[in-house]
């Protein structure tokens, strides 16, 4: 490895998690309200205390993805704690003299309740049906149904669930709370869920484990591509072919490996700071998460290039041909 090598690695702005988490935003980027708009009663006041934060209108890269993804079929519930309830369909089946069935939907019982979180110390004003709330006063607490680590509640959390999940883990009390139990069962020191990879990998020992598992991955890789080639070529044998077939080989993984890459020692650690280069204004963030690219310097300069000139000209729709006419009309009448 070069001893001499200061790399910085590129910022982290969007991942897969980010994007689960779009329909969290209003369509218009600038209007500080969320898209969502459930059905039932859910008023203003209630919204900014929970889909208005800060902590909930933008998502943290760093979180993993909802493995169960999105509810497609139920799309309220990935603003609520519905516990995995969807809507149920059915026919309703009269009994008077005109008999028949009519096609109906069976709604959950969905109720908007104050819910505190004691690791963040907030209350929470969240659409929850009456089963959720009966298992969360079974368990103790909003933070307790959160953290459930059995397969069946991390699939009933949903989008909103997963993320005040994520909340409480990383908040400063849940992790000073696993660094007193780790130091009571005399367990080595672990990364933290926020720690930066520039401060793991600045570390020797962690970056030789780094490397370590990555040798082993590319082994199996090296096993798989063998694996791969001889049943190709016995397939190829037994059906009769007559040409031989050339197999495109991984050349890259025969010929070096992660400890030969001349992968850095050190790398420096991005500040993202109010008066850094790297920070970047409100109206830059949503017009660059608007476009959808890469935050780069080119694209950070066209960013603040296409605000300054929104700002000089003023945000005007292009008049049609009639409104053209009538402003001519009004601008001949005022000169007469």
């Amino acid at each position: 490895m070069s001893t001499t090598a200061i790399t910085r690695l590129p910022i982290v702005r969007r991942s897969p998690a980010t994007l689960q988490y779009i329909d969290y935003r209003h369509k218009d980027h600038n209007a500080d309200k969320p898209y969502f708009k459930p059905r039932f009663t859910f008023k203003s006041e209630d919204r900014k205390e929970t889909f208005a934060r800060s902590n909930f209108r933008n998502t943290d890269p760093l979180m993993p993805p909802y493995p169960y993804g999105k509810n497609h079929a139920f799309q309220e519930a990935n603003f609520g704690l519905y516990g995995g309830t969807v809507l149920q369909s059915g026919n309703k089946i009269s009994k008077g003299r005109n008999k028949g069935k009519t096609v109906r939907k069976w709604f959950p019982n969905v109720r908007v309740e104050t819910l505190k979180s004691e690791t963040l110390e907030v209350d929470f004003k969240l659409p929850v049906t009456a089963r959720v709330l009966r298992t969360i006063r079974k368990c103790g607490g909003l933070d307790s149904y959160v953290m459930g680590t059995k397969p069946a509640r991390i699939k009933e959390l949903g989008l909103l669930g997963w993320k005040l999940r994520w909340l409480v883990m990383t908040s400063p009390k849940t992790l000073a709370k696993h660094e007193q139990e780790r130091q009571e069962l005399g367990l080595p020191e672990s990364n933290s869920l926020r720690a930066a990879f520039e401060d793991s990998w600045n570390d020797e020992e962690k970056r030789a484990q780094f490397v370590a598992q990555q040798e082993s991955a590319w082994e199996d890789l090296r096993e798989a591509a063998s694996r791969f080639e001889n049943h190709a070529l016995k397939n190829w044998v037994e059906n009769g072919e007559k040409e031989p077939y050339n197999i495109p080989k991984l050349e890259t993984l025969q010929r070096t490996s992660p400890s030969l890459l001349g992968l850095p020692e050190y790398l420096e650690r991005v500040q993202l700071g109010a008066g850094g280069e790297t920070a970047l204004h409100a109206s830059e963030k949503t017009e660059v998460a608007r476009r959808g690219f890469r935050v780069g310097d080119e694209a950070i300069k066209k960013a603040r290039a296409r605000s300054t000139s929104i700002k000089e000209k003023g945000a005007t729709r292009p008049q049609s041909k009639q409104q053209k006419s009538r402003t001519l009309r009004r601008k001949d009448s005022t000169a007469a």
